[in-house]
């Protein structure tokens, strides 16, 4: 089943031109991300305002609200297959996300430890 879905997404204003100008989104890449590289999208504009601040805050420190004026938000209206949605405001989607972060994490731990008591060869 396909849903439309009203959504809104924060970037610059650079990254805003280019997306209206070639109908086409730009997805983060890096390892701050919840979910990795990717998309996202917020369903109320403040969380996507407030994403904003973050972000602003973590590249510019003290200087931030200088910045945020080379920011914006962009409304989207999303056609989406149901099962090709993942919200973490969806409880069983966020214990999910819990369990697989958790399990990451677990695997992550156990190859440092090994790493720190290996030998160096």
């Amino acid at each position: 089943m396909i849903k439309s879905i009203e959504c809104y997404h924060g970037t610059t204003y650079d990254n805003l031109r280019k997306i209206l100008a070639e109908h086409k989104m730009i997805p983060s890449r890096g390892t701050r991300h919840w979910l990795g590289d990717g998309v996202y999208f917020f369903k109320d504009d403040f969380y996507a305002y407030k994403w904003i601040v973050q972000e602003c805050h973590d590249k510019y420190g003290n200087s931030y609200p200088d910045k945020i004026n080379e920011y914006g938000i962009l409304q989207v209206f999303l056609k989406v297959r149901q099962n090709r949605i993942f919200d973490l405001r969806n409880l069983e989607h966020k214990r999910i996300y819990d369990f697989t972060y958790k399990r990451i994490l677990e695997e992550f731990n156990k190859k440092m430890i090994y790493r720190i008591s290996s030998p160096m060869a």
